[in-house]
């Protein structure tokens, strides 16, 4: 691991301490202008790749002391101010300096696809406009705060074109995560607030914000092979924190990669959404998705249909590669009840892709081979389901209401995760009521875990929790990681051959899935369901050993052997 930022005069220079590990190469895409990561040898789940330090870093000491500009002056947010500004003083005061050189690779390498691509373009317009103009305010503004200042700048202020271009690699290449309460931006922001800041409410949606040279290379994937790690520079043991820290970026394999491979990471959390919402949602950072979860050969299991075959299995179509032409971006007027969001700029936008990337070809069942439907009929009845949120609120009281009567016993260890998906896949999906709600063509239905019954659980349990019956709590937590085991056992059908613990390794690159086990483990063992509550904790610490250093790192390995370390005898059942 790279400890500091290497002095280097090219980018051959600053990559030679990671040859061994990654190799940069052109994107294989002829309509992307960015690079890729390759690895120069096999790693195994667990395995660090590499780790960079950050060349620009929103926690630190430079960024951090800075006070942002109110957002309806230069409509940049206060986070991507931090970074414009610590780019800044590098420039004029230290240009010498191994991060001021290696500043100046970044603006020679990175991508500015995300805003300046033809697809971004089309997308993004509006926005960039406002950043054209924003920059300006905010280049005119520092500099007279620079000019005020006791300490003398030695090298000319960046120019307008500099900082807009480093906007554009901001928006396009900037890792970030959600702050602790212990993180120094948090205690930034606070101080600025108390010292009677008229922009303090600026500060408060912040996010701990990086942007690194070798960090922004790793392509999407929405199965990807990689994850990235913050290492923040927070004090862990009650010393103060090193004003000069840098936070470290270490990546690190979640799925075997061999020798050769792409290393892969996911731009966007939600993975158990449908390709086509997954692509859209990654259009407006300038590219379409054509991983082998969007193109195949892996299904779309996020649209799964239950198999009224084999019964156990389930169906999922596999989705066309797309190209921009298959997009269309369309202008829709704000309508008098609907307030545009303070940071938008210009009309509201609607990205489509063609119809027939999401209805082409048949579906057929993962298990047994056999052909469930056709894509278009399974496109039809999520149309209905969609257009009736009356139907798809039935289904989902109906289906947590046979979760409920199906839970096991709260002193059964023998549990294992097969248990919980045949609820869905017989008690649940062969449940009259619920089969004529989601029916597709009145002899096949949509699946139980379904992205749209899946996502409204999700979106009721972790954010509107108040509006589900307390009874109903464990019950959901049950069905959303049993809706995990059952659509990702498609996904890894040799891993899930090969028994549940390799199975859970193998779901681990999936964000819900350390998060669902993580709930049902604090709800079982808030409702007394400790059986349930050790297997939750048990599988939690599986992924957290395929995770490796990620799950260290995040807390992750910690929140699951922490509360039931003890031995399995020792668990008194309530």
């Amino acid at each position: 691991m790279t400890a500091d930022i290497p002095p280097a005069q090219s980018l051959a220079e600053y990559l030679a301490p990671y040859a061994d590990l990654v190799v940069v190469q052109a994107h294989p895409s002829p309509d992307r202008t960015d690079r890729v990561l390759v690895a120069a040898k096999d790693f195994v789940p667990g395995q660090v790749l590499f780790s960079e330090p950050a060349l620009l870093d929103t926690a630190h000491a430079v960024a951090r002391e800075f006070t942002p500009l109110a957002f309806d002056e230069c409509r940049i947010a206060p986070d991507y101010q931090r970074l414009l500004f610590e780019y800044i003083a590098r420039a004029v005061y230290a240009p010498t300096l191994p991060v001021a050189r290696a500043h100046a690779l970044m603006l020679d390498t990175l991508s500015t696809d995300g805003m300046a691509s033809p697809l971004a373009v089309r997308i993004n317009a509006a926005r960039r406009a406002g950043y054209a103009r924003g920059i300006k305010v905010f280049r005119d503004k520092i500099k007279k705060r620079l000019q005020r200042r006791a300490t003398k700048m030695v090298a000319p202020m960046p120019t307008q074109d500099t900082l807009l271009t480093l906007l554009d690699m901001v928006e396009t290449n900037v890792h970030s995560e959600d702050f602790g309460a212990d993180s120094p931006l948090r205690t930034a922001s606070a101080r600025q607030s108390a010292d009677g800041d008229e922009h303090a409410d600026d500060d408060l949606d912040e996010e701990h914000c990086v942007l690194s040279l070798l960090a922004s290379m790793p392509d999407h994937s929405c199965l990807p092979n990689a994850q990235v790690c913050f290492f923040p520079p927070k004090a862990r043991d009650g010393t103060p924190v090193d004003p000069t820290a840098t936070t470290h970026l270490l990546f690190s394999a979640v799925r075997p990669i061999a020798k050769g491979d792409p290393i892969t990471i996911s731009y966007q959390e939600n993975s158990f959404l449908a390709a086509s919402v997954r692509r859209t949602n990654l259009t407006r950072r300038g590219f379409l998705c054509n991983c082998d979860m969007c193109a195949g050969p892996v299904p779309d299991v996020a649209r799964a249909v239950a198999c009224p075959e084999c019964k156990v299995g389930i169906a999922a179509p596999v989705g066309p590669a797309v190209a921009a032409s298959d997009v269309s971006v369309v202008e829709e007027p704000y309508s008098d009840d609907e307030d545009q969001d303070d940071d938008e700029e210009g009309p509201a936008l609607r990205i489509q892709l063609r119809e027939s990337a999401t209805t082409a070809g048949d579906v057929v069942c993962q298990s047994c081979g056999a052909t469930v439907a056709p894509a278009a009929a399974v496109a039809a009845a999520e149309d209905r389901l969609c257009g009736d949120p009356e139907d798809r609120l039935a289904a989902l009281s109906q289906i947590l209401d046979i979760v409920a009567h199906n839970l096991p016993a709260p002193a059964d260890d023998t549990l294992t995760y097969t248990a919980l998906v045949d609820v869905l896949a017989q008690d649940v999906a062969q449940h009259p009521s619920v089969a004529a709600v989601l029916t597709v063509d009145g002899r096949a239905a949509l699946s139980p875990a379904h992205t749209l019954i899946y996502d409204a659980v999700k979106q009721i349990l972790f954010f509107d929790s108040d509006a589900l019956d307390r009874d109903l709590h464990l019950p959901a937590t049950v069905y959303l990681v049993a809706a995990n085991y059952a659509l990702l056992a498609a996904v890894h059908r040799e891993a899930a051959a090969q028994g549940e613990a390799a199975l859970t390794a193998a779901m681990a690159w999936n964000g819900d899935v350390p998060h669902n086990l993580k709930w049902l483990m604090k709800t079982a063992r808030a409702r007394g369901h400790m059986a349930l509550a050790q297997w939750a904790a048990d599988r939690g610490l599986e992924v957290a050993a395929a995770l490796g250093v990620g799950a260290k790192t995040s807390g992750l390995e910690e929140e699951f052997a922490e509360v039931f370390s003890r031995p399995r005898s020792s668990v008194v059942f309530m």
